[in-house]
């Protein structure tokens, strides 16, 4: 009996002990579209477990579309965090009784960096010469893919630049993925369209468009992509919130590093999640600015009065009121 004991004592000794750091990891699901190549941050902190160093197990979810249609899910907390291109849905949930905040940002137009957004003109168009300038769009088709996003803008912006109103062109905002983009060239249904990267660079390298103006082009000042949390989980899960966008923001700053440039880890990344050729990655021109988290409340009102000055805003919110600073101060100056 005494050997019994001694067998079932020493065996329990022997058994692998836990580390200490396998503590209940912290939930956070995150909405992601994965041919998003700006997204690059998130695909990186998650590879490279800057995340799960940080105490949280992210779950990413992805969709199709625009990141605004998330919005009713962050709303009622079925979502915690994503990555999200402000527009008129995202301003107009204020006033429908939603108060998504934003927490930090993602992607900011950067000389010497390329654009996340272009405006296209199709390849024969291009050869001839007839579209240079933002005045040549007086009588051509011009589309802004779907209503509201930072391609919508882009072209209205590129109108109004050009002195021009849609009265001037023929404007719609039907092609909306890149199925449709390749019809829309090919048929000559369209002069001009916005695309994001990675397709626009697969446009013009398939001879059916020329990139010719990016929203820095146009928008110096654009600030593209904001991150957003429910407002549920910013409160309940602070901390969280905090380490998340540590972590994310530590894989940025090596993404800045770089200086625009490609490096084999950050096509592998993008390849892995986009399931795109690592061939096609490299074909861009380099990853888009990821920025440094900081939120420019000016890029907001500028970009709120231009929804609101076409009617697509209907109650104007200081910028002020809808962004949460108390993660990026609690994050402090330094991502590592």
């Amino acid at each position: 009996m005494r050997l019994f004991i001694a067998l079932a004592l020493a065996l329990v000794l022997l058994a692998p002990v836990p580390p200490a750091r396998a503590q209940q990891l912290e939930k956070v699901r995150v909405p992601l579209s994965l041919v998003t190549y700006n997204n690059l941050p998130f695909f990186l902190a998650q590879d490279k477990g800057y995340f799960r160093n940080a105490g949280l197990d992210v779950d990413f979810e992805p969709f199709n579309g625009s990141s605004t249609a998330q919005i009713p899910r962050l709303a009622r907390g079925d979502v915690d965090i994503m990555p999200l291109a402000i527009g008129p849905p995202f301003f107009n949930q204020f006033a429908e009784g939603f108060n998504v905040k934003l927490i930090g940002a993602l992607s900011a137009t950067k000389k010497g960096w390329n654009d996340t957004t272009w405006l296209l003109v199709r390849q024969d168009d291009w050869d001839a010469k007839t579209i240079r300038v933002p005045k040549d769009l007086r009588g051509k088709i011009v589309d802004g893919v779907a209503p509201g996003s930072p391609i919508d803008f882009l072209a209205l912006a590129t109108i109004a630049a050009g002195g021009l109103t849609t009265n001037d062109v023929t404007y719609s905002n039907k092609f909306r993925d890149a199925p449709s983009w390749v019809g829309a060239m090919t048929n000559k249904a369209v002069d001009v369209l916005g695309a994001p990267e990675p397709f626009a660079t697969a446009l013009e390298q398939q001879h059916l468009a020329h990139k010719w103006l990016g929203i820095s082009d146009i928008a110096p000042w654009f600030n593209e992509t904001f991150i957003a949390a429910s407002v549920p989980f910013a409160r309940d899960h602070h901390d969280a919130t905090v380490r998340f966008m540590r972590a994310l923001l530590r894989a940025a700053d090596e993404v800045r590093a770089a200086n625009g440039r490609w490096t084999p880890e950050f096509v592998a990344a993008v390849a892995k999640y986009s399931q795109l050729p690592e061939a096609t990655i490299r074909s861009i021109p380099g990853p888009a600015n990821p920025g440094d988290g900081q939120i420019n409340l000016a890029s907001i009102t500028r970009q709120e009065e231009f929804w609101h000055g076409r009617g697509l805003v209907t109650t104007v919110v200081p910028a002020s009121q809808i962004v949460d600073f108390t993660v990026l101060h609690d994050v402090g100056t330094s991502a590592k």
